[in-house]
């Protein structure tokens, strides 16, 4: 059996145009995650006006991440920018990559081709 390549693109549908997210692209992969981390790690319980700020940042700094800048510039063009529609849609995305278990694919990958690395 040959080697064939697996697609790494979570396909994406956003106010009716489609979208793609390349977790394949180690920046976007590596960014993914210490974002990720970043906002659990914040505690926004007791959202003061600073912290809703700080949500709101976090929360489109993580989309842009995620979409690229061109891809978040088209989909906030004729719209302004919302705390709570950039919520709605990091909702929405995290939830097209864990349907799409990427992640749970490169760890098989790398256990198939590397059976003795370590976990991290």
């Amino acid at each position: 059996m040959g080697f064939s390549f697996q697609k790494h693109i979570v396909s994406v549908e956003i106010e009716g145009k489609d979208y793609v997210i390349d977790l394949g692209d180690a920046e976007v992969f590596d960014n993914i995650a210490s974002w990720g981390e970043r906002i659990q790690n914040e505690d926004y319980a007791d959202a003061t006006e600073g912290q809703a700020q700080a949500l709101s940042a976090d929360v489109k700094g993580y989309l842009k991440i995620l979409l690229g800048q061109e891809q978040f510039e088209d989909i906030f063009e004729s719209r302004p920018w919302s705390m709570l529609d950039g919520l709605e849609l990091f909702a929405y995305l995290y939830s097209k990559i864990a349907e799409a278990q990427i992640g749970d694919r490169f760890d098989e990958a790398i256990a198939w081709y590397v059976p003795d690395m370590p976990e991290a």
